[in-house]
């Protein structure tokens, strides 16, 4: 279901890429005051646990504590792995990442693709966090098509910032785009000498990163440490991943111990206790776990990735081995380990080394970034005077609604633009609905849809017999609703997305009837043509706590608050999160 959610999200954004729908606008200069607390928000495809997003969430909460206002906007549940101080917005996965964007002084893309969705909202100048990916490292393996998507998309960014001269510069050989460069901090609260080590019988080797990223080269580590027998007898293998393996412990014997994803004071433990890091990643922009072992007192072995290269001097703070050879690793790992002296010395030079990086060091210049960037507006393309606007400022939900609707007005390059109604005639079910709310006077040459999710209040009059059911049931006469939804079903002549809202209502009448084991029946039949529809998955677990089977929901309610409301079909239950809570309890 999330694929499919996912493909149609990425074919929308192929499309809009190809139309340019997202012409490159200027910014203008605008008023703040100096007590104005400037409101960043932060537009993340992914929180799980990756070292690009904990550098998202440290700048996040440092910059909190500096005064900003910071918002996380994300289609990903609330990430618990990290003690997140900002403000955090799910968004329905069927949305684009841009349709929720609240208002604020400056919007960051953590991710090329979602550049233009935030451009075409016209809120704040947008920057571009540059972190590195395949894009740079490895273009050669993307097909010219996805070039050219990237390429558009940075040409849309009003700034890029990034975190190394190395991606720095390939952001302007690859894509001709100038960057910022800032690097990433790293948090010498925890990340510090301290007599908190892990102390073991043995000494180890300690690793790091997720086995199934092949960039990551957790297989090089492993073949390095097999490749000298010398090391296995005198050193045990720890190794530090995000996510638990997909083999059995036993499976690879020579592993000691295995940590997922432990908390950060437990891996600078780690560390601290370890007798050298090794690190086999064949690329990074900037390898955050290298330089937080060196801020340990950890010697580091590394391979020669453009990352470690941002901070590292070779026979000094670190020996370098050559990407994807293991043998070379396993060179320096044992010159390394039979070398005291050395050893000692690079502790010194590896402390030296990221007391440059702390975060203490970097945040001043991360702040005064993101402060001169939000002292712009987009200069904007339309007046509102080129728009047929068909609702009153008095039927928005919130004064903010309203304002993000204008902005959208002003920025559109688009002929229509729909938002959301909101309609509560049934009780404790309130649904949305995608509605025009003003069109161009003078449109292009195609139509396009714009759609903002701004919420404005409605009532059903019944123009149809989809209204005309849903005022019966409002009204407490669910069988007649019942019969008029399965006439409208039976015509045919409704898109199958139609034809799912018209078997979610006749589900609810079944229910109001108390037929739930026919509403149950019914639902069989309908999730697997609807997989993407959580109305059905919170009436699915509705219908199974009614029989007393609220055990077997739990599965369902997980998909569904995974998805969030069903925004992407024409009509849907608003917060739907709320109601599968309410079962819960």
């Amino acid at each position: 279901m999330l694929q499919k959610l996912r493909s149609h999200l990425q074919y929308k954004r192929m499309e809009d890429v190809r139309a340019e729908t997202c012409p490159k606008r200027p910014l203008q200069a605008k008023q703040m005051s100096p007590k104005h607390r400037p409101h960043i928000v932060f537009v993340m495809n992914q929180v799980g646990i990756w070292g690009g997003v904990k550098i998202v969430f440290e700048q996040a909460n440092r910059l909190i504590n500096k005064g900003f206002r910071i918002t996380i906007l994300s289609r990903h549940p609330y990430p618990e792995w990290f003690p997140l101080q900002a403000e955090y917005i799910q968004i329905p996965y069927g949305l684009d990442l841009g349709q929720e964007i609240p208002l604020c002084d400056l919007i960051v893309a953590t991710y090329y693709d979602h550049i233009y969705e935030c451009v075409q909202t016209g809120i704040a100048p947008v920057v571009y966090f540059e972190q590195g990916d395949k894009h740079l490292f490895e273009p050669e393996k993307l097909e010219e098509e996805q070039l050219q998507f990237i390429q558009k998309q940075l040409d849309r960014a009003d700034r890029i910032l990034t975190v190394s001269h190395q991606v720095s510069s390939l952001l302007k050989d690859l894509y001709n785009r100038d960057s910022t460069v800032i690097h990433n901090g790293v948090g010498s609260d925890i990340f510090k000498l301290s007599d908190h080590i892990l102390k073991r019988d043995r000494p180890y080797i300690l690793m790091m990163g997720n086995e199934q990223i092949a960039f990551k080269g957790i297989q090089d580590v492993w073949k390095a440490y097999l490749h000298s027998p010398a090391t296995q007898a005198n050193y045990d293998l720890i190794w530090i991943t995000p996510v638990k393996p997909e083999f059995s412990p036993q499976e690879k014997p020579w592993i000691s111990e295995i940590y997922v994803n432990p908390n950060q004071q437990k891996i600078a433990e780690l560390y601290r206790g370890a007798a050298v890091f090794v690190s086999g990643s064949h690329y990074e922009s900037f390898s955050l776990p290298v330089i937080e072992a060196m801020a340990c007192g950890c010697p580091v072995v590394s391979t020669r990735n453009q990352g470690v290269l941002e901070y590292s001097v070779e026979g000094s703070n670190i020996l370098l081995a050559e990407i994807g050879d293991p043998e070379s690793l396993s060179k320096q790992l044992t010159w390394l380990l039979e070398n005291p002296l050395l050893r000692e010395s690079q502790i010194v030079k590896g402390l030296e080394t990221a007391a440059r990086f702390s975060w203490e060091a970097v945040l001043p210049q991360v702040e005064m970034y993101y402060k001169e960037a939000a002292g712009y507006d987009p200069v904007p393309l339309n007046t509102l005077d080129e728009w047929n606007i068909l609702l009153q400022k008095k039927d928005f939900m919130t004064e903010e609604e309203h304002e993000r609707f204008i902005k959208r007005l002003l920025h559109s390059s688009k002929d229509k633009i729909e938002l959301v109604s909101v309609y509560s005639l049934i009780e404790n079910h309130s649904f949305g609905r995608w509605e025009t709310a003003a069109v161009r006077k003078q449109p292009g040459s195609r139509v396009s849809v714009d759609k903002v999710y701004s919420l404005a209040r409605n009532t059903i009059s019944p123009e149809s017999d989809h209204d005309a059911a849903i005022g019966l049931l409002a009204q407490g006469k669910p069988d007649e609703a019942y019969h008029l939804w399965q006439r409208l079903i039976n015509t045919n002549d409704s898109s199958p997305e139609q034809q799912g809202i018209y078997i979610k209502w006749l589900i609810l009448c079944l229910i109001e009837l108390e037929r739930d084991e026919d509403a149950l029946q019914m639902l069989n039949r309908a999730l697997p043509k609807y997989p993407d529809y959580t109305d059905l998955y919170y009436l699915y677990a509705l219908v199974l706590t009614l029989l007393g089977k609220g055990s077997e929901a739990a599965p369902v309610i997980g998909i569904a608050k995974l998805v969030g409301d069903a925004a992407h079909y024409p009509e849907f239950f608003l917060n739907s999160s709320a109601l599968l809570k309410n079962l819960q309890q």
